[in-house]
């Protein structure tokens, strides 16, 4: 069972994160490359995250390369529909939309 839980709000230059360990949480910005994902693995580490669930919205081809990285660090990875998380937000009564609120938002879908 996951103790911590990550939301991912990709995008072609970058992509957003919230990480939910326990009663903890932490957001984080950083570049959609192979250093960007290296940098996000140092960032989970230096948190203690052991057993993590990570989500992110199908967005293409834009978060292939996250998806592959933290799949090869062992983590979860699950991959949603954008529409159910757009749904999901509805139901939170969410009307404010920026980058960082969405991988928050997608980061309470995935806990």
């Amino acid at each position: 069972m996951c103790n911590s839980f990550l939301g991912i709000d990709i995008s072609k230059e970058k992509f957003d994160v919230h990480l939910f360990k326990q009663e903890q949480r932490w957001s984080g910005q950083f570049e959609n490359n192979t250093k960007g994902c290296k940098r996000l693995s140092n960032w989970l580490k230096k948190r203690k995250v052991g057993r993590l669930h990570a989500c992110m919205e199908a967005t293409g081809s834009y978060g292939e390369l996250l998806a592959e990285h933290l799949y090869a660090e062992k983590y979860k990875v699950s991959i949603v529909n954008p529409k159910i998380i757009k749904h999901y937000g509805h139901s939170k009564m969410q009307r404010n939309k920026t980058d960082k609120m969405d991988a928050r938002l997608i980061a309470e879908y995935c806990r």
